[in-house]
């Protein structure tokens, strides 16, 4: 066996969930972002009118695009009634919180294999990571994908433990916290089939027609039917898909290099995982391949007959799977029309996450204490340490840089009126702009405050950049501003980077500098060495500016006025 103490596995295990909970900590912020304001600030501003519990209950299944989120609205309510106030990096947390809830009832499950500690490494692994960051640091994404997943898998655990009475309640819950809580009836229907529990199949069936019937009621039309349509005219784009979808985890270069050279890996390892799992889900088959007089390999009817040794692990991780693979044709078939890129977005990583997880522990129950069991662990943790690793150097920027851009731009909504994923005078620009400032009149929310030195030294600055050591340039672009500091490589650095400004008497518009995305040979290369924005005449109010640029190395302020700059009126 695998030759570490208790203490020691469990340090290590719990070193990725703790660096994990500590990124979130340390690069949460208080804003919210595009499609936060539909379920969070105007949820609340039309609870605290609201009257009756009818039109309360109302308010609390009312859809968001194609989703209800009564999980994430409810905690919302919580934090309301205690604090009075609306805080998204309070969401974000709570959505941490059940993320550790699927870890525990996965480990859970675990302890029933009577296996060192050492051996649920792969697990944290796999699942907290920084390449769905999206998902634990954007307070809707938190509240959606998250207590989803929980209520699935807590849906599941009650399934295996033959305790329909609370399976039910926890599968209605997942239903009506997130769209992808539905797959949690026909993974349900497997788990119930397969076990022959007939009774239990017919009520589960009564309370899966009623829970989908209510949650589609109502929805808005997404237009999905066009991705059948799509699949039609290039039905190899299903397969893509799917296996892309399954082997998410292995899009493991920078998300700026081309796709062609990022898909094939996941579609790969999708192929790889997607087999070994309807491999051990064919086992589970065997009492119906009899019953037709189907013939099955001898290996099916050995692994067949080692599931049958535990059967609360077996139906548990049969109903993982079949949320997955059910999950991965849900993808395969409805998004491929808007681009292959989608299916290996950060936003749906957690659910190829789960799947490798549960086919690692799937093969956990079919492999005895042997060598061969140690090599396996071995291999799948080096395999997820690879992915853990990959997440880290290539996702890290994206999250330290994000915290700073939502500064940037919630200073613009706060005195702009823009900036929250919206350009200025567009009709939800001005819907937010009202929201926001009805939020922060009514004391729901307030503004976060950390940008005042940049501020400072962007009201302060003076002669040239050159003059203050700053390499950088300006030109027109059509419709905007084009402003590049160069000469400068990208260091990880939790406050340092460039920002331009315009300024004038009455306004001043910052806008943070990206680091220029690397477009060479070099497969690993994620950026070129300088920095840059593009400013767009329709987010300003026309009139002359100052047009400057400040810069943060070390702590240190550099800031320098570039050229004077007419913005014109766009129509």
């Amino acid at each position: 066996m695998i030759k570490t103490t208790n203490t020691s596995s469990a340090v290590i295990v719990a070193l990725p969930i703790l660096i994990w909970i500590g990124l979130i900590w340390g690069f949460s912020v208080n804003v919210p972002w595009f499609d936060d304001f539909d379920p969070f600030p105007d949820f609340l501003i039309k609870w605290r009118h609201s009257t009756g519990f009818s039109e309360k209950l109302q308010l609390l299944l009312q859809p968001n695009n194609e989703h209800r989120m009564l999980a994430g609205k409810l905690v919302t309510l919580i934090y309301y009634y205690l604090t009075g106030t609306v805080n998204f990096s309070f969401l974000q947390f709570c959505g941490a919180g059940f993320m550790l809830g699927t870890c525990w009832l996965l480990y859970t499950m675990f302890r029933k294999l009577q296996l060192p500690l050492i051996y649920f490494l792969p697990v944290p692994l796999l699942l907290f990571q920084f390449q769905f960051h999206l998902i634990f640091l954007w307070a809707i994404c938190s509240l959606q994908h998250q207590p989803s997943v929980f209520f699935v898998c807590l849906s599941l655990f009650f399934l295996a433990r033959k305790q329909l009475a609370f399976a039910i309640p926890a599968a209605l819950a997942g239903t009506f916290s997130f769209s992808n809580g539905m797959l949690i009836w026909p993974a349900g229907l497997v788990v119930l089939a397969l076990r022959q529990d007939w009774k239990s199949l017919g009520i589960w069936l009564l309370f899966a027609a009623a829970a989908i019937t209510g949650y589609l009621s109502g929805l808005p039309s997404q237009g999905n039917e066009d991705g059948v349509t799509f699949l039609f005219r290039k039905p190899y784009m299903f397969f893509l898909g799917f296996w892309g979808f399954l082997g998410g985890l292995f899009d493991l270069l920078p998300r700026h290099r081309p796709l062609t050279w990022r898909l094939p890996l996941p579609v790969l390892a999708g192929i790889i995982l997607s087999t070994a799992a309807f491999v051990w889900l064919s086992a589970r088959l065997i009492p119906f391949a009899q019953l037709v007089r189907k013939r099955l390999p001898a290996f099916l009817k050995q692994l067949h007959e080692r599931l049958q040794t535990r059967p609360e692990y077996t139906d548990f991780i049969t109903g993982l799977l079949a949320f997955s693979l059910i999950n991965a044709i849900v993808i395969g078939l409805f998004r491929p029309r808007f681009g292959l890129d989608v299916v290996v977005v950060s936003n749906y990583k957690l659910y190829p996450a789960l799947f490798m997880v549960a086919v690692y522990l799937a093969f956990l129950t079919v492999l005895p204490p042997s060598r061969f069991l140690r090599a396996s662990f071995r291999t799948v943790t080096g395999i997820a340490l690879l992915i853990w690793t990959a997440g880290c150097l290539y996702q890290l920027p994206d999250i330290i840089e994000r915290r700073k851009y939502l500064l940037v731009n919630a200073y613009n909504q706060e005195h702009n009126g823009f900036g929250l994923g919206f350009s200025r005078n567009t009709p939800a620009a001005v819907i937010i702009d009202t929201l926001m400032k009805q939020c922060v009149s009514q004391g729901i929310y307030q503004f976060p405050e950390g940008l005042q030195e940049l501020v400072k030294a962007a009201g302060a600055a003076a002669g040239s950049p050159a003059a203050a050591g700053i390499t950088v340039s300006g030109s027109e672009r059509s419709g905007g501003l084009l402003v590049v500091q160069e000469a400068i490589p990208y260091r990880f650095r939790y406050n340092d980077g460039g920002y331009a400004f315009l300024r004038s008497a009455d306004q001043l518009y910052l806008f943070k500098l990206e680091q220029s995305p690397y477009t060479g040979i070099n497969p690993f290369r994620q950026f070129e060495k300088n920095r840059y924005v593009e400013i767009p005449y329709h987010n300003v109010i026309p009139g002359s500016y100052d047009l400057g640029i400040v810069s943060i190395e070390n702590g240190t302020f550099r800031s320098g006025i570039l050229a004077e700059r007419e913005v014109p009126a766009i129509n």
